[in-house]
């Protein structure tokens, strides 16, 4: 498919991340909105995608003495969606959580921490937090439904706190925390003992609260 936009039109923004095998992620931002992507339908990658290709392209040509030595290996096979319709769960993770930070939450129900800042990548105001906040498992939790949890972007989070807890790092630790909470617990998860599930969490290497440990802590682990 042809690329619906010019060289003129993309910003050539984005977030660089290093993996631990010394490969880097390229997050270009701003080649496609939200709306966007439910009007387009299934057309929708194949046009991110043509739009990621020219990001690419003007890295490596206009900022050439950077990326003309890199090479493009890889390419997500799906979008990813930062935000749509959530649940409403029996806690919501709200912009207040995220200001009053760890201090002031229960901690017998966090399953995961989050640092990351109020972040909507330009299309309302971001900024930094003093610090790292939990994430209660009761927000996995739905209100009507007893025997399901929902470990996703879909959980009962507020939109501005969806901004900041929406990273993969933090869905994978919502993944982990539902899986062991089906593991220990089975349909009966949402009556689960929380602090035996924080135990068996930690005893396979998670940090469900900041005494647990945290990358950014660890002054012999590299971000």
């Amino acid at each position: 498919m042809d690329c619906d936009v010019t060289a003129e039109d993309i910003r050539p923004v984005t977030s660089i991340r290093t993996y631990p095998n010394g490969d880097l992620n390229m997050n270009p931002l701003h080649l496609m909105t939200g709306a966007e992507a439910f009007a387009l339908g299934p057309q929708a990658r194949d046009v991110a995608c043509s739009r990621a290709l020219l990001h690419w392209h003007i890295l490596q040509t206009r900022y050439a003495d950077t990326f003309s030595p890199w090479q493009r290996t890889w390419m997500s096979p799906v979008l990813g969606v930062r935000e749509t319709h959530r649940i409403v769960g029996r806690d919501v993770l709200r912009e207040q959580d995220l200001d009053a930070g760890l201090a002031a939450q229960d901690h017998n129900y966090t399953i995961a921490i989050a640092d990351h800042a109020v972040d909507f990548h330009g299309a309302r105001p971001s900024r930094a937090l003093a610090g790292p906040y939990g994430i209660p498992f009761r927000c996995l939790l739905p209100q009507e439904v007893d025997n399901l949890i929902v470990a996703c972007r879909g959980a009962s989070f507020s939109s501005i706190g969806t901004s900041s807890c929406r990273l993969s790092r933090t869905m994978i630790m919502l993944g982990k925390a539902a899986g062991t909470a089906v593991a220990l617990f089975g349909a009966d998860a949402a009556q689960g003992d929380p602090h035996r599930l924080q135990q068996q969490l930690v005893n396979e290497g998670a940090a469900p609260t900041l005494a647990h440990g945290w990358l950014d802590a660890m002054e012999d682990v590299a971000p």
